[in-house]
């Protein structure tokens, strides 16, 4: 669930992969705030804290919500 908000933000340019030079480093950058993540590993707890705000907030719900419809659009069309 977590990955999904992650790829919301990376998606939307709300948040960055640090980088230094080509390779990236194992942090996101969100609001000009840094934390650890790592693809391979779990999510650290702050870091969940921070994508749960996001989940909260009015434009990810709409984003969210888009895309259960679209997907339900889709359902449907498959099916006729």
């Amino acid at each position: 669930m977590m990955k999904k908000i992650i790829d919301y933000l990376l998606s939307n340019d709300l948040a960055e992969i640090a980088k230094r030079g080509r390779k990236e480093l194992k942090s996101i950058v969100i609001d000009s705030k840094k934390f650890r993540y790592n693809k391979d590993k779990p999510i650290s707890n702050v870091l969940t804290k921070k994508l749960l705000t996001v989940k909260k907030a009015n434009e990810y719900r709409s984003y969210a919500l888009n895309k259960a419809k679209d997907a339900s659009v889709k359902e449907k069309s498959k099916t006729y």
